[in-house]
């Protein structure tokens, strides 16, 4: 009896513990939900500023800071020239004991011009990389839910790849969109918006500027334009970092819960044992105590000469 009050026992908290990982498991696809909403709404619009933006510079032949490496077509030797390249790094909190940087961090230092190249560190362990390999730092963040980190980003790289004569701008992540590689944001054609959304949708929402006019001027409405493209490309990436974090959270749970659920089948099946063990004693007890009651009837009878 004992023992099946322990297994009872268990069996209880294993259930209990299993109701609160299946609500953090809810709380994770919900979680996924919203982020991939956000995922679509952000990378939709950059890519749509994108095409405005391109747009307007063929239309008018804009000479702009910002736009100087869009053009196709550029001269080797002023590649070489330029080839500074800045480098945004995230890290978001590794709470799985899963290895999800040190393939982006090998890539990175394969990549880099060590000289010339600098970094934009956001997160403990990009901050650890970047202490450890002597990276030229400009600025880090402890993490990426700071308030207002897309608008310091924004004007950060703005103003760098302005006047710094950056070649580009490469932010690298957590993404199984980009298994250990980096995703380049300037020159804007160079982002893989095709890994986020379909491309095919977007053309139609494409405004023709032929057909319209452009207030105050064409130099301040691009200014904006570059400046919620960038917002929007940031917070895309910063949002498809959280997913990656989310969904490994989702994986860690319904492994735990897999892992609940073959325990509690474990004691469900001693629970079962020990019931049908009592169950059997219970017989053999009854038995006996029917063997000694034929034996006292039989013992005790009266006879008679």
């Amino acid at each position: 009896e004992f023992r099946r009050v322990l297994f009872r026992s268990k069996k209880k908290n294993l259930n209990n513990i299993n109701l609160k990982v299946s609500n953090e498991r809810n709380i994770f696809l919900i979680n996924i939900m919203k982020l991939n909403q956000r995922l679509t709404f952000f990378s939709k619009n950059a890519f749509e500023i994108k095409e405005s933006i391109l747009s307007l510079k063929r239309i008018y032949n804009i000479k702009h800071d910002m736009l100087r490496h869009e053009e196709r077509k550029i001269f080797k030797f002023l590649n070489k020239i330029n080839d500074r390249v800045l480098w945004i790094y995230l890290t978001e909190e590794q709470k799985y004991s899963t290895d999800s940087y040190s393939r982006y961090e090998q890539k990175i230092l394969k990549t880099i011009k060590s000289n010339r190249d600098d970094f934009i560190l956001i997160g403990q362990g990009a901050i650890e990389f970047g202490k450890n390999h002597n990276l030229n730092v400009l600025q880090t963040f402890n993490d990426s839910n700071i308030k207002n980190l897309t608008t310091q980003l924004t004007k950060m790289i703005m103003i760098l790849y302005t006047f710094d004569n950056y070649k580009k701008v490469n932010f690298v992540i957590n993404s199984n969109k980009n298994y250990d590689g980096h995703f380049t944001i300037l020159p804007m054609n160079e982002f893989s918006f095709d890994k986020f959304i379909n491309l095919q949708k977007c053309d139609s929402n494409i405004i023709d500027f032929q057909k319209v006019k452009i207030y105050p001027n064409l130099n301040e409405f691009i200014n904006v334009q570059i400046n919620v493209f960038l917002v929007n490309i940031i917070n895309t990436l910063i949002t498809e970092s959280s997913f990656y974090k989310t969904k490994n959270g989702l994986v860690a749970t319904n492994n735990i819960l897999k892992e609940l659920d073959d325990n509690l089948s474990k004691i469900q099946r001693k629970i079962t044992r020990v019931k049908t063990e009592l169950q059997i004693e219970e017989i053999n007890l009854l038995a006996r105590q029917n063997m000694n009651e034929d034996d006292n009837d039989n013992d005790g009878g009266v006879y008679e000469s």
